[in-house]
């Protein structure tokens, strides 16, 4: 087996900058605990530069293919170039000729993130949480499961009281406890957990705090005792069953902050050409459209109907049919609101949005009968002009980027594709409840278990 989810989840993640400091960020209402384990980002660091300049090394050494003293070395060296001042980028323990013990120390600190003690940090803790990401892949296997249906936990002699206290906790896999207690689950923790098949000997009640932390009320008979565990102090938490999941957009609670994540994951759909779905937990309270043409929008279908039937190539004229509403665009964080709707490209190929995709695309019969019959009309008014209710969800593939909504009620889903500066309807149809749970609601990332 693979460690694919590990390696799918450090390159998914978005670039966080943020100039606020550990303190701030533990307490911030902008990161769930939810949104930081998509992120990646380092506290007082607000330069997209400074946190790109550690990334690339970070990951490297997170997969195994560079050490730590080389991710260290890289990291500083590009870190000097932007101007911060490192503690050994010579790999020396003393201070420059000419530089005093004061000044030295303050470049030890580690709020310096060239320093040696900042960035084993930071390269220590990502490496452990993508090593339990690979490790969680393996243990959920079906196969795994049901020969080792439970979790030991396993604490190191050095370990905090806390996570101490722990060791040799026995609970099933399925329980809600581990997804925020599994190592590490605090700066520095080293704790780990193992597939076991003996029987559950103790029990734990989990509660869910307003940021994504937990605190359980935990029986340990191996250690006789009973114990609150707090989320940590620090304000760290790493969930667990978080990388399998698809990043659920209305976490993040500064509309900005959202913009630059849907931004940076369009730049890593082209780039890795993954395919993920951003989601909203929520179906929208209002309109998908304002400014609504829904009459001129059946004039089209009907027009491009007719030519069909008539044997004709359907019109390549579009026409704006409405705009994303402004609670939709906010929740999303999209930078475009425009939606036509028209024939798309008309050549040898369908275009891959339009109606010309509808009817002349490799394998498109079905769209073409769903044109014919009207279910792509009554598609579209059960989603795009919807009243309220319509689940909402961003698509990548590649290059490309999709808005897909859908009828919870109806199975309807209408499909934008992102051309330009503005969204042309791609396709619309009842799917069935599953695809179309599958597309908007919170579903699990294309890797790991189902």
């Amino acid at each position: 087996m693979s460690f694919e989810a590990a390696n799918q989840w450090l390159a998914a993640r978005v670039n966080m900058p943020t100039d606020m400091t550990s303190a701030q960020l533990a307490v911030s209402p902008d990161l769930h605990a939810r949104v930081k384990v998509h992120s990646f980002f380092s506290a007082q660091v607000a330069a997209a530069d400074d946190l790109e300049a550690i990334r690339e090394p970070v990951d490297r050494y997170t997969r195994g293919e560079v050490d730590l003293v080389t991710a260290r070395w890289q990291i500083k060296t590009a870190l000097v170039r932007r101007g911060y001042a490192a503690d050994d980028v010579a790999m020396t323990d003393t201070p420059p000729a000419g530089m005093t013990d004061e000044i030295w120390k303050a470049r030890k600190r580690i709020t310096n993130l060239a320093s040696t003690r900042r960035l084993n940090l930071v390269l220590r803790q990502n490496a452990r949480m993508g090593w339990a990401v690979g490790r969680e892949e393996v243990s959920r296997h079906p196969v795994i499961e049901k020969r080792w249906p439970n979790w030991r936990y396993i604490s190191r002699p050095d370990a905090r009281p806390s996570h101490k206290a722990l060791d040799k906790l026995v609970l099933p896999k399925s329980d809600p406890f581990w997804a925020t207690h599994t190592g590490p689950w605090d700066f520095g923790c080293r704790c780990t957990k193992e597939d076991t098949d003996e029987p559950v000997t103790g029990g734990a009640v989990t509660r869910e705090n307003p940021d994504g932390s937990q605190t359980a009320t935990v029986t340990n008979p191996a250690t006789g005792r009973t114990l609150e565990v707090l989320a940590p102090e620090s304000g760290f938490v790493f969930r667990i069953d978080e990388p399998f999941e698809a990043m659920e957009l209305s976490r993040i609670h500064s509309q900005p902050m959202r913009g630059a994540v849907m931004q940076r994951l369009r730049q890593l759909a082209r780039s890795l050409q993954a395919r993920f779905n951003c989601t909203l937990a929520n179906a929208l309270e209002g309109p998908a459209l304002v400014h609504a043409r829904q009459g001129r929008a059946a004039a089209l279908v009907d027009d491009a109907a007719a030519a069909v039937r008539a044997g004709e190539d359907v019109p390549a004229a579009e026409e704006t049919i409405g705009s994303l509403s402004p609670e939709l665009v906010g929740e999303l964080g999209l930078d475009a609101d425009v939606v036509k709707l028209g024939g798309g490209r008309v050549g040898h190929d369908a275009s891959p949005y339009g109606f010309q995709h509808q009817v002349s695309g490799s394998g498109m019969s079905n769209h073409r009968q769903q044109l014919l019959s009207g279910e792509m009309l009554q598609s579209m008014n059960e989603t795009l002009f919807a009243e309220s209710g319509t689940r909402a969800s961003v698509g990548f593939n590649g290059g490309n980027m999709y808005l897909n909504l859908a009828n919870p009620d109806t199975t309807a889903m209408t499909t934008l594709r992102r051309v330009g500066d503005q969204w042309q309807v791609a396709s619309a149809a009842r799917r069935g409840e599953a695809y179309n749970r599958q597309q908007t609601g919170v579903m699990r990332k294309r890797y790991g278990r189902e």
